[in-house]
């Protein structure tokens, strides 16, 4: 039988965790977005300071996490530092990236008229108009 020993802070995080009712896999993850800030710093979070929250966006950003991953290690953090330590200052200092938006492969209204405008000239039936496929789409949107 193993003893797993608990440290204070981290006892008082899952408290925090507990009492605002977060669910097990949140709870999962908040613990382990501080896990590897510690890792990162070698030693406890809550000793922490501004320039080391920065450092540590920064090597997130270096090592090639996803945009969706940083934020989720961030968010993890910020519940660690406004809520169990209480530091609004550090708090503050963390940040969230906007993911871009990425547009879909479509044909433009322009696109469509012109195509359709084509098969009415031709006065072909309607079911024998092929329709674009996903890789003409693509290519087209690539002009």
């Amino acid at each position: 039988m193993s003893t797993v020993t608990v440290t204070p802070l981290r006892q008082r995080m899952i408290e925090d965790m507990n009492a605002r009712k977060l669910c097990a896999g949140t709870q999962r993850g908040h613990i382990h977005s501080c896990k590897r800030f510690a890792a990162f710093l070698k030693r406890s979070p809550d000793t922490a300071t501004a320039e080391d929250i920065r450092r540590f966006q920064l090597h997130l950003s270096e090592t090639g996490a996803s945009i969706c991953n940083r934020n989720r290690i961030m968010t993890g953090l910020r519940f660690l530092f406004r809520v169990t330590l209480r530091r609004l200052d550090l708090a503050a200092e963390i940040y969230h990236i906007r993911e871009p938006q990425k547009i879909p492969l479509v044909m433009s209204p322009d696109e469509t008229r012109r195509l359709l405008a084509v098969a009415a000239g031709a006065r072909v039936a309607r079911r024998a108009v092929p329709l674009p496929t996903a890789r003409y789409v693509r290519r087209r949107s690539d002009r």
